[in-house]
């Protein structure tokens, strides 16, 4: 208690002024403080019925944050003293907590890789195809329809529109060396296309493309590939 009076009486002298009035209630509250007080040189001056002293409420409103900061830092600082098993024992259960999150993510991801992006007739007639272009275009495989096409701005039924190509992918695309920019795409039709599902798919692509003008050409699986061949028929949707 005689540690917290110091305190007061040390930050009210360091906000008096001398020679300025004080109240009767004032005066002895300040006296009654000085009493309390275990060293006395808190005061620089004597006080004497001459000379009083004169406490603003201002002033004094200005003790009340620096008083309790100190007290503050004083409790912070006595806690983790006396309380410093339990704040230990905190920290070590705050970390343990930390590395059992950390612990507890999956170390793998069910995925695996494809292996080839393309299939080996696929791979045939990508290399008929490089012959056949040579360095006109740039030859891209497995590209995502919407890559390709994109729903026009306004329509009602953007999304539904839109997921009806997010799934879907063209074998190849040729592009232009320079923009990248994509010239004529290519579908290998093996016997899967012509199952009723991918028939209906089928047209529905081929729509797509004729509607976006991007030419779509759809060359049936074979054996061999002749390079003339396929560089005709590239230039004929030109």
């Amino acid at each position: 208690e005689n540690k917290q009076d110091s305190l007061i009486f040390g930050y009210l002298t360091s906000i008096c002024h001398p020679e300025i009035e004080l109240t009767p209630v004032e005066f002895d509250e300040f006296l009654l403080c000085k009493k309390r007080t275990d060293n006395s040189n808190w005061c620089p001056w004597e006080i004497s019925s001459t000379t009083a002293l004169k406490f603003t409420h201002k002033r004094f409103d200005n003790v009340r944050p620096k008083y309790w900061r100190a007290l503050s830092m004083e409790a912070a600082i006595e806690s983790l003293i006396n309380w410093w098993p339990f704040w230990l024992g905190l920290a070590i259960l705050v970390a343990v907590i930390l590395l059992m999150q950390i612990w507890a993510l999956p170390r793998n991801l069910p995925y695996l890789a494809r292996g080839q992006l393309v299939t080996k007739s696929e791979l045939k007639f990508y290399k008929s195809l490089s012959k056949a272009v040579q360095d006109d275009f740039q030859i891209f495989a497995m590209v995502r329809i919407a890559d390709l096409l994109r729903v026009e701005k306004g329509n009602k039924h953007r999304r539904k529109w839109l997921n009806k190509i997010l799934a879907k992918h063209i074998d190849f695309v040729l592009c232009d060396p320079g923009s990248l920019k994509p010239i004529v795409c290519l579908e290998l039709d093996d016997v899967s296309h012509q199952r009723p599902d991918r028939i209906e798919r089928d047209k529905f692509v081929n729509l797509a493309f004729k509607s976006a003008q991007l030419p779509l050409l759809r060359i049936p699986t074979q054996t061999e590939y002749k390079s003339q061949e396929i560089r005709e028929l590239i230039e004929s949707v030109l």
